[in-house]
């Protein structure tokens, strides 16, 4: 499983991000190896499509898990169009907090 991760920074420690499209950071999670990397969004400014456009771009990344704070509909519609299984969590949970969860399976 490959998570992505929204957060407003390239740090384990930044919390997820409220805001799935416009945040300024991806980490994304390979449970399997259990490599962490951090990937800049570069569609923050796009005028009405930047989820559509983040969705494309960590399906490239064999991303099969999102995590958020916030989707929008179209972000939900397409996610799930594509298997991709979203997750929305609470602010105050970091990076950290969510690959700790991972690694001991218990839900997020």
């Amino acid at each position: 499983m490959v998570l992505g991760m929204a957060t407003s920074q390239n740090s384990v420690s930044a919390p997820i991000d409220m805001h799935f499209g416009r945040c300024s950071w991806f980490c994304v999670y390979d449970t399997g190896t259990g490599e962490v990397g951090f990937v800049k969004n570069t569609f923050t400014s796009s005028n009405d499509s930047a989820g559509v456009q983040v969705v494309e771009m960590l399906e490239k990344l064999g991303v099969t898990v999102v995590v958020a704070g916030r989707f929008g509909n179209r972000v939900v519609d397409m996610l799930k169009g594509k298997g991709i299984q979203l997750i929305v969590v609470s602010k105050e949970k970091s990076v950290e907090d969510i690959i700790n969860r991972t690694k001991q399976s218990k839900e997020l």
